[in-house]
């Protein structure tokens, strides 16, 4: 194991005991240990190896391998944030992903607007309130929007 696989099971341990949940911390694994790959086969074997130039031609590189947008920037925050723990704990000097970009921005189409509150009242009001599986999805109707939840995020409460 090299120093830069072992400190990043340091970060994803850290990452665990701040209470992150185990899909996040999963998926900043499989982020992480892909660009760790990469930076093995450009021979950064630790932290302190790698280069703001070789984070940059990781990104380059998983844009070329078409990348959607947004994986890019869950790519460049899992890189932050590994690599601002380590600097912030003294494990490097400086922070290679500090100013790492995804790009050029190009236009987003802008979200559909929220429903009214009228919209959301008759969607609630057309829910039967008959049986107590009817009162659930209402309840959960409400929970979700009042609450601004995820839908994962509702499913995993208890």
């Amino acid at each position: 194991m090299t120093a830069l696989h072992e400190a990043s099971e340091n970060w994803l341990a850290s990452l665990t005991i701040l209470g992150r949940t185990e899909g996040t911390v999963q998926l900043r694994r499989e982020r992480l240990l892909a660009a760790i790959q990469f930076l093995h086969n450009r021979g950064c074997l630790r932290p302190a190896d790698v280069t703001a130039h070789d984070l940059d031609n990781y990104l380059n590189q998983r844009r070329e391998d078409g990348f959607a947008r947004e994986t890019l920037r869950s790519i460049r925050s899992t890189l932050r944030g590994f690599f601002g723990w380590l600097y912030d704990n003294r494990k490097i000097l400086r922070n290679p992903a500090q100013d790492l970009l995804i790009g050029t921005r190009q236009e987003q189409p802008l979200l559909a607007a929220p429903l009214s509150e009228s919209d959301v009242q008759a969607l609630l009001e057309a829910i039967p309130n008959r049986t107590a599986k009817d009162m659930r999805n209402r309840c959960l109707l409400e929970l979700l929007y009042g609450c601004g939840l995820r839908l994962n995020e509702a499913l995993t409460l208890r």
